[in-house]
């Protein structure tokens, strides 16, 4: 192993910037995370017993991860797994990878006072630390009761005026902490309308977009796609997602921080099938593009089809075969600027 790969991820890249459309590491060049998502925090879900050093470790070690996401349930209504985020978030600082700390909810522009009282704090705690990353909205997805819930590109046009003052909002006070860390912000329906985002940037006070902000893209292989399982099978709702990546590729950039191999309900019901094919489409089309998308994968769980992990082990599923084979086996994650 040569001297680089013994060092840990962010003794490797640092702090992280953004220039133009691409993801840079201290050295100013392009690098590529990838790493792995783990499930809601709600304790009463099943994933939290995930949230765990050790989780964090291995999936450093053998997964070769540089980058964990804790998703956190932002449902007020129950205990919501902090204690749990919070343990994921340090053994990532002390295991020396970065950690995505993602509000994840649907309906965040209505929770602003909490987002931005949650994001001060944080950036005020973090903001000398390299290895956190700040992820503001996990997936918009309606933003009035009377808008019709589609994915049409109109309707994503409408939900990005609605959410963008929130998103300036959280953006504008983590900044005022002094921390420039890395900050990811959701797009429209479900993360999809990347475009939409790079149409009209968020903006600082004086109109200029701020630094160091990408816009996130999701997307489930057997769902989202013209190749995709479901699709090909009938299912009208999905097909167009690769434009809506294409029209933001290149303009602004791009962070994949949920992505899975099933249908995009996790493997629900009858929609159990793990598309292999359509996934190694994205990763050659897009993901491993000359942009070199970083992105995680959903889920560190054990009780989904989308779940990395077979019950009770920590032996990959069929779903986090697939997963591991392009987390795993890249040997660079660093790139000079075209």
């Amino acid at each position: 192993m040569s001297p680089t790969y013994m060092q840990t991820p962010v003794q490797r890249h640092g702090k992280l910037s953004t220039s133009g459309p691409y993801l840079l590491n201290q050295y100013e060049r392009i690098v590529q995370l990838r790493g792995m998502s783990f499930y809601w925090s709600n304790p009463l879900w099943g994933g939290t017993r995930f949230y765990t050093r050790d989780w964090v470790k291995f999936l450093r070690d053998e997964w070769k991860c540089t980058v964990v996401r804790a998703a956190y349930d932002r449902n007020e209504e129950h205990d919501n797994g902090w204690k749990e985020v919070k343990t994921v978030i340090d053994a990532a600082i002390t295991e020396g990878v970065y950690v995505i700390v993602d509000w994840h909810s649907h309906t965040a522009h209505n929770q602003l006072a909490a987002a931005v009282d949650f994001f001060t704090q944080q950036a005020r705690i973090y903001k000398n630390t390299p290895n956190v990353i700040f992820e503001i909205y996990n997936e918009p997805v309606i933003a009035s009761a009377s808008q019709p819930m589609d994915g049409s590109v109109e309707n994503a046009r409408k939900t990005w005026a609605l959410i963008k003052p929130y998103l300036k909002a959280v953006t504008k006070a983590i900044r005022n902490e002094g921390c420039d860390n890395l900050v990811i912000a959701g797009t429209p329906y479900y993360s999809q309308h990347v475009g939409v985002a790079a149409d009209d940037p968020i903006t600082d006070d004086d109109g200029k977009p701020f630094q160091n902000v990408a816009y996130s893209f999701h997307f489930y292989a057997a769902s989202h796609g013209p190749h995709a399982h479901y699709v090909k099978k009938g299912d009208r709702d999905g097909g167009c997602e690769p434009n809506y990546l294409a029209s933001g590729l290149g303009r602004v950039p791009v962070f994949v921080s949920e992505w899975g191999t099933t249908h995009s309900d996790g493997g629900q019901n009858d929609h159990t099938h793990i598309d292999e094919e359509n996934t190694d489409w994205w990763f050659k089309n897009y993901i491993n593009s000359e942009y070199h998308l970083s992105h995680c994968n959903w889920s560190v769980s054990d009780f989904q089809p989308s779940s990395a992990f077979l019950k009770g082990s920590r032996n990959p599923s069929a779903s986090g075969l697939v997963a591991k084979k392009w987390i795993s086996t890249p040997d660079t994650d660093s790139w000079e600027i075209p």
